[in-house]
């Protein structure tokens, strides 16, 4: 059946997108494909959060 795909679209608004990424990310360790909706501002902001030295790997895309 292979690995569970998760959708996940934040309310766009502050506070809500970055733990929700977290989440993204907790549960792509537990084995989830996720692909993680967001508006092209908050996109910006995601990437810069993660920073150059965190790696969301081949569980998680961005869109």
């Amino acid at each position: 059946m292979g690995n569970p795909r998760i959708l996940a679209i934040p309310y766009p608004a502050q506070g809500h997108v970055i733990p929700f990424m977290e989440l993204s990310q907790c549960l792509a360790k537990q084995g989830f494909k996720i692909t993680f909706v967001n508006t092209e501002y908050n996109h910006k902001r995601v990437l810069k959060a993660l920073g150059e030295n965190n790696y969301l790997g081949s569980e998680i895309s961005l869109e």
